[in-house]
């Protein structure tokens, strides 16, 4: 079994990673889709307007759910990861494998999702490159990567069963950076 208060590299943020993309269900999905019903939760209670904040490993995915949820009309991420290019590209980097969408480069980077969010007042503070992750314990904590994350961030496919939503985000970045 795994422990949450384990800080090797096979903690429980891997071990859910590991079997969501074994199972066709990558957790970065489950993540976003769990923002995404917190705020189908507060819409319920009346909550129109949403300012989404986030930090570190949450970031993305409220990135995510942002670009496709209307009641969000503020965003703020703190320490996000700048970009999966950056990630896949070098050789060595501290963002986990959770944080990694399967397939994402061929659609998009997160750089395109945070232009399309300046539409809702983004404030993004200090984005972290490749070897700058947060929320992992410097001393050899969380799941870090040396190369090979290529494939999967970038020329693997997204066959998820969270896919739907990925292709919805990707199709709205699209639409966004066209205009």
């Amino acid at each position: 079994t795994t422990s949450v208060n384990n800080s090797d590299e096979y903690n429980t943020d891997y071990f859910y990673a590991s079997h969501g993309l074994m199972l066709d269900y990558p957790y970065i999905g489950q993540r976003t889709f769990d923002v995404l019903r917190a705020l189908v939760w507060l819409a319920a209670w009346g909550y129109g307007q949403v300012h989404l904040a986030a930090r570190g490993q949450g970031a993305a995915p409220a990135a995510f759910a942002a670009l496709l949820a209307p009641q969000v009309t503020r965003v703020t991420l703190k320490h996000p990861p700048a970009s999966y290019a950056e990630i896949a590209e070098s050789p060595d980097y501290n963002w986990p494998l959770s944080a990694l969408p399967p397939g994402a480069l061929a659609g998009f980077d997160l750089p395109d999702c945070y232009r399309a969010l300046k539409a809702k007042d983004l404030r993004l503070l200090e984005p972290l490159g490749a070897r700058e992750a947060v929320g992992l314990s410097r001393s050899g904590g969380g799941q870090r990567g040396r190369g090979g994350i290529g494939q999967l961030v970038g020329a693997g496919r997204c066959e998820a069963g969270v896919v739907a939503l990925f292709r919805e985000l990707i199709d709205r970045v699209v639409v966004l950076r066209e205009q």
